[in-house]
């Protein structure tokens, strides 16, 4: 196998002495790469717990640790060491036998492999030191805590009738803004409590000098107009800039024209519309008149422009969201008034948490870093956990947040350059999908340089692509460094396209091939998908094709006509559950079994493929069944007019019947349905995701 171009890279990202930030773009392989330096590390350590590796999903979390135990288990059969990768194998054949040397058994005990998601860590942090994380009692996690988000925000709506409280003049403000309409304030309130982790850190400006915290609000509305300003003039050319500037003065001929802020905030008002859209026509004829035809047709240049470049579009539209770098009165006294109640409702909702044992992800977030302590005065916890963790791995690192920032500050708060601990950060910031959570990829840029303590780690970036066909990376190469910025700037998070190598052999394909259809409706799209679908089926029959859709709501029209043209489709959760056929058939078991006068729910069971009589067969018994299908079981005379098939069948069925008649009332209810659903064959994957909830289908 021939070493990808980036091997050296690869290779260094894999030093068990170092600590590095790896920029991996889709498809260069960083799970390999994870795994890889895992591996080393197993070299190096006493004991594998002093590895940890956070990952953001629990899918993720079980795959690494499953392929590094197979990788370990290959070992053991010498005719499988022999595969591609023989420098993984290599690094696993030595780890078997230090495992094996130490006494660590990893492929009996996988768990020894500390590889958890961000959220149960926070969970076994919190689990060791309860108090010291503030929950006050032993907490369980939940993942929809709007219930407890109200009672804290009626908790503080009740210190209004307090003359004495401080938070009252703050509380009457807002619901005079709102006329009065608690419903309303209290739905601003639960949603803004539901992202409390983005604005809490900002918390000491809640209760600072209120005239400072204002000047220094507005100095960063500043700050951020300036950025978008340089980010603006970037994208376009001098003399485009001087078309705009003097479309705006025709729009708005009272307009001062200068390199402010706030001028060019009021320019993007002239090309946008209320919506914040850019003008379907910058100028009407009747402003264009008289006007030379070179400035015609640079207006006509910059309308296609806005027409086909997003990033042109959103550099205006940027503007004309900060709007006004100063706030009126009236927004300041409302936006102080909000900030002083969230800090009540944030410090209320930890109460109530306390109270019920419960608490969200964000909550446990902020327990685990309370729990650990500052650097200045780290817990008991965090100077074991110190000394217990040597190693830590964060896979998709360009998807944290300050909060989960702070929980890795904690973790290596006592860290020194060349003690032998070791930081590696992976991911991609042109991934990054998380930043309605404040996972701020600009966090990913300046990683080393001001959060990670003592810690500096080497920047490295793989450029190969192990998954796509040189024709898609190739066009993906030329057509997305338009999309993205052209420099990056960490604090707007701001982030440029990095181009990426094939290593697949070339393809006869296109590779890519665009078939626009804007202004068509639903119908037609689909009717084009399916067209497509065809006609690559033509070219191979056995070939697997993924259509792939923006959200759900648009399937409905392909699906449909998938199913007219017979092309045989399967969606995974497409579906309603009590549309899955297997489902469907577990609701008809469980049916006939507690209601033998079921006669629609056994005629299911009967036929269903638990069973599987004929039509036939069914007729015969439907016509002996004058009261119940339990009679015809247990009637030889009946089962002897059946087939031989079907004799054989209902005699399988009525052996699992009367196994259960002998276990109903020792056992619960899904128990015993698991039990027969099991002797009949029934789907493991529909038995394992709902037998569980059999009691919840019928409310018992």
């Amino acid at each position: 196998m021939i070493a990808p171009s980036d091997d050296l890279q690869r290779r260094l990202g894999t030093d068990p002495n170092q600590s590095f930030v790896v920029r991996a773009p889709a498809g260069s392989g960083k799970t390999s790469l994870l795994i890889e330096r895992f591996l080393r590390l197993l070299l190096i350590v006493q004991h594998p717990e002093e590895i940890l590796a956070i990952t953001f999903t629990t899918k993720a979390a079980g795959e690494m640790r499953s392929r590094i135990v197979e990788s370990l288990r290959k070992v053991a059969n010498e005719s499988s060491y022999n595969s591609y990768d023989a420098r993984l194998n290599e690094l696993a054949f030595k780890v078997k036998r230090r495992d094996e040397i130490k006494g660590w058994r990893l492929v009996e005990q996988p768990a020894k492999l500390r590889i958890e998601t961000i959220d149960a860590l926070c969970l076994g942090i919190v689990k060791q030191r309860t108090w010291a994380s503030g929950m006050g009692a032993e907490v369980s996690p939940i993942a929809d805590a709007s219930e407890h988000y109200h009672a804290a925000i009626r908790d503080a709506f009740e210190l209004i009738d307090d003359k004495t409280s401080e938070w009252r003049s703050n509380l009457i403000a807002i619901l005079g803004y709102f006329d009065n309409d608690l419903p309303r304030v209290e739905k601003l309130l639960v949603s803004l409590l539901a992202k409390r982790d983005q604005w809490l850190r900002y918390s000491p400006l809640f209760v600072a000098d209120e005239a400072k915290t204002r000047q220094r609000l507005e100095a960063g509305w500043v700050m951020l107009g300036e950025q978008a300003v340089v980010e603006l003039q970037l994208k376009f050319t001098e003399h485009q800039l001087a078309v705009i500037q003097h479309i705006a003065l025709i729009v708005q001929p009272s307009l001062i024209i200068d390199d402010t802020v706030r001028s060019w905030c009021e320019i993007s008002k002239c090309l946008l519309t209320k919506s914040g859209n850019v003008r379907k026509r910058l100028l009407t004829k009747a402003q264009l008149t008289g006007k030379s035809q070179d400035f015609e047709n640079s207006v006509t240049e910059i309308s296609r422009l806005f027409d086909v470049s997003k990033t042109h579009r959103e550099a205006f539209q940027n503007l004309s969201l900060i709007g006004e770098t100063e706030y009126t009165e009236h927004q300041w006294k409302l936006l102080w008034a909000i900030m002083r109640v969230l800090k009540l409702c944030a410090a209320l909702l930890k109460i109530v948490f306390s109270e019920r044992g419960q608490v969200d992800f964000i909550g446990l977030s902020m327990a685990a870093n309370e729990a650990l302590g500052s650097p200045e005065a780290p817990t008991d916890l965090a100077l074991s956990l110190d000394w217990r963790l040597q190693h830590l791995l964060v896979d998709e690192f360009q998807d944290t947040s300050y909060s989960q920032i702070e929980l890795l500050k904690s973790l290596t708060q006592d860290w020194e350059y060349g003690d032998g601990k070791t930081l590696f950060l992976v991911g991609d910031p042109m991934q990054s999908i998380y930043r309605f959570r404040e996972a701020d990829v600009g966090l990913f840029l300046d990683a080393g340089k001001k959060f990670l303590n003592n810690v500096r780690p080497k920047f490295l970036t793989l450029s190969c692509n192990f998954r796509s066909v040189p024709p898609i990376v190739e066009w993906v190469n030329a057509t997305f460094p338009k999309i993205f910025s052209q420099l990056e700037d960490a604090t707007i998070g701001a982030v440029s396209y990095t181009p990426s190598i094939s290593t697949l052999e070339r393809s006869t394909n296109d590779g890519v091939v665009i078939l626009p259809l804007i202004d068509e409706g639903p119908r037609i799209e689909a009717d084009s998908v399916v067209n497509l679908v065809r006609s690559l089926l033509k070219q191979d029959a056995l070939q697997s094709i993924a259509v792939i859709v923006r959200a759900r709501s648009h399937l409905p029209e392909i699906l449909g006509a998938l199913s007219r043209e017979g092309i045989v489709y399967r969606g995974v959760g497409l579906a309603a559950l009590d549309q899955i056929p297997a489902v469907q058939d577990l609701l008809s078991l469980t049916r006939a079994w507690l209601y033998p006068t079921d006669r629609i729910a056994w005629l299911a069971v009967l036929r269903s493929p638990m069973c599987g009589l004929s039509l036939k067969d069914l007729e015969i018994l439907s016509i002996n069944a004058t009261r119940t299908f339990i009679e015809c079981l247990e009637n030889d005379n009946v089962l002897a007019d059946l087939s031989s098939d079907g004799r054989r069948r209902l005699t399988r069925l009525r052996i699992v019947y009367r196994d259960y008649l002998n276990v109903i009332g020792r056992w619960p209810l899904a128990v015993s349905i698991e039990n027969v659903w099991r002797r009949l064959g029934g789907p493991a994957t529909v038995h394992e995701r709902h037998m569980t909830h059999i009691d919840e289908f019928f409310s018992l």
